[in-house]
């Protein structure tokens, strides 16, 4: 899922230098994440996270919800771990949200 969210953010731009990506949790099927996020300027960092939740829950949401599903079952395809490859071999990621930024 790390490489997955990853990958969408740099696609779009929004993944700064330095900047990782972290799953903190997965509970009942919900992935829970961090973004470690290193900007210029605190205006900086503000729009950028501004702009990560646009991406996530804007228009354009429905297709990175399913590019994060495509990269995450592909990777799992490729697992030597078969509880891996057959637990995320149907992955349907279809919401999103917020949480607290610090």
């Amino acid at each position: 899922f790390e490489d997955a969210i990853a990958e969408q953010l740099e696609s779009a731009g929004l993944l700064p230098a330095g900047s990782t990506v972290t799953i903190t949790g997965i509970v009942d099927g919900v992935v829970e994440y961090e973004i470690a996020l290193y900007a210029s300027t605190t205006s900086a960092s503000e729009t950028t996270v501004s702009r990560i939740g646009n991406l996530f829950s804007g228009s354009a949401s429905s297709t990175v919800l399913r590019a994060i599903s495509s990269s995450v079952e592909s990777a799992a395809s490729t697992s030597s771990s078969s509880a891996i490859s057959s637990t995320l071999s149907n992955v349907s990621i279809d919401l999103f949200t917020a949480g607290a930024t610090t």
